[in-house]
């Protein structure tokens, strides 16, 4: 199964998804959509390993993040019927702020592991302390807390971006030593899809991070990391399997029964249909049209944001 047959599949999975979450539809279109995004980052950490300019790689998933946020927030963050007042490029993001952000992790990692003087790339957490100003914004401050704290994120990001970008190289050999500031300063950056809410936020860019980390070669790790990650997604973080019921008697909160989560179940089961999905990838590209896989994402967004407005219209 190639690369393409794979994001072809995502695509699929992704588009019934949003039909689901557009027009209210029944769930099973929402379950069906779970199986995209784990192939989409496991293509990003393939991506990221055999890419031969990864700079491009992050410039095309940035661009991409910026075109899709305004049919992305008009699908799915319009509250009132002023749809301008909705769109927000700072909280509640689109799919590709997560990619570009795993993007980011891995770019920062790789690009250190061969620089002199790294501890220099951890000057960005000066930036974070700045997160705490939030207590002491005036209640009619133009400016929330939330955004705050997405700015001085992409103020992290961006920085450490620029050490990793522009320290001179190294000539000496890459140890585990060497890796190591590497890792702490790539690791914040999956903060910064916490601040921005981005679609799976921290959960979806370090997933990228730790697939990439897991060696993409090896299918089978591969695998297994997403079999993981799914299940605790969907089966422990979110709404559990097993929906336990409670009851205040006696001055004592106690157990009074249970149930089995069926979304939950239905949810998990998709998902894993990804890690099944990818045991099949032979590592080949197939056809080469990644210029239609960005352009979907936006496009099918606007064409269904498009079809809504028509039919409240009717």
């Amino acid at each position: 199964m190639s690369a393409f047959l794979l994001k072809t599949i995502a695509s699929v999975s992704m588009l019934i998804d949003h039909i689901g979450a557009v027009f209210y539809a029944p769930l099973f279109f929402r379950w069906i959509g779970r199986v995209a995004f784990p192939i989409y980052a496991f293509l990003i950490a393939q991506g990221c390993k055999y890419t031969k300019n990864i700079n491009k790689y992050l410039f095309r998933l940035g661009i991409f993040a910026l075109i899709s946020e305004i049919p992305f927030d008009l699908a799915f963050n319009s509250m009132s019927q002023n749809l301008c007042s909705n769109i927000n490029f700072l909280r509640y993001t689109n799919i590709f702020y997560t990619l570009f952000l795993g993007v980011a992790c891995i770019a920062v990692y790789e690009k250190l592991k061969v620089k002199k003087r790294q501890w220099l790339a951890i000057i960005p957490i000066l930036f974070l302390p700045a997160i705490l100003l939030t207590n002491y914004l005036p209640d009619n401050s133009s400016v929330t807390p939330t955004t705050l704290a997405a700015i001085v994120m992409a103020a992290y990001t961006a920085g450490a971006l620029c050490f990793a970008y522009f320290l001179k190289e190294s000539d000496v050999e890459v140890t585990l030593k060497k890796k190591i500031i590497p890792l702490l300063v790539a690791i914040p950056v999956i903060i910064t899809a916490g601040a921005f809410k981005t679609d799976y936020g921290m959960f979806g860019t370090g997933l990228i991070f730790v697939l990439y980390l897991a060696n993409p070669q090896k299918i089978i790790r591969q695998a297994t990391v997403l079999a993981g990650a799914v299940i605790y997604l969907y089966a422990i973080k979110g709404s559990s399997i097993i929906r336990i019921y409670w009851d205040y008697i006696d001055g004592v909160f106690t157990e009074v029964g249970s149930s089995i989560n069926w979304h939950s179940v239905w949810h998990t089961l998709f998902a894993l249909t990804s890690a099944v999905l990818i045991l099949f990838y032979n590592g080949k590209r197939g056809r080469n049209i990644k210029w239609s896989f960005y352009a979907f994402y936006p496009v099918h967004i606007a064409v269904l944001v498009a079809i809504r407005f028509l039919l409240e219209k009717a």
